[in-house]
């Protein structure tokens, strides 16, 4: 003899609708989550003439919404011209020409994630960054835990100036890294 909540499941197929409810559920979290973690874009398009636009319109088999369309040729990553995805080969810090321990210390502003990464000369870094305005930069950034030879203080003093940066300034192939009372902390060279 079964129980009478299970014989009304049973026969209202309830199971089925609540697998069906759960999965409709899923999958509009996962589609939220995925819209919100999508990195900033640009579409490049390309408009296309009234000819093109009805050769267009006669093979989709779709009623005509405008006299003009355009057609998407390519997707891009806003960057800042300039700043991202170039790496940038340390040239001082505080001052300081940095040493190259196990590799010449970097840094690698990726646009499309707003990721930074490098190297101290020892460790690798990784972080985040962000633009609030132009030439307002805010870092964070971790680095390894691999020891070298006298290296410590030099990344010490990479991460406690990443942290202090707010400003940055671009000339020609030069980075400028500000903190908030204008005192240049570090300068970096656009890389190879």
């Amino acid at each position: 003899m079964s129980d009478p909540l299970q014989q009304q499941a049973l026969a209202s197929n309830c199971p089925t609708r609540l697998g069906w409810l759960k999965l409709v559920l899923l999958s509009s979290s996962l589609a939220i989550t995925a819209c919100q973690s999508t990195p900033a874009q640009k579409i490049v398009t390309q408009k296309i003439t009234n000819s093109t636009a009805s050769t267009a319109k006669a093979t989709s088999h779709q009623p005509p919404a405008s006299t003009t369309a355009y057609r998407p040729l390519a997707v891009k990553n806003v960057g800042i011209p300039g700043l991202t995805d170039f790496r940038w080969d340390l040239v001082s810090i505080n001052s300081k020409n940095p040493q190259p321990f196990i590799n010449r210390p970097y840094l690698f502003l990726q646009s499309a994630a707003k990721t930074i990464s490098g190297s101290t000369g020892c460790n690798a870094l990784t972080g985040n960054y962000q633009i609030a305005e132009p030439q307002a930069l805010k870092i964070q950034a971790l680095a390894g835990h691999m020891a070298c030879d006298d290296a410590l203080a030099q990344e010490a003093e990479i991460m406690d100036v990443l942290g202090r940066v707010t400003r940055y300034q671009l000339q020609q192939n030069m980075l400028y890294l500000y903190d908030q009372n204008g005192a240049l902390l570090m300068t970096a060279r656009a890389g190879q």
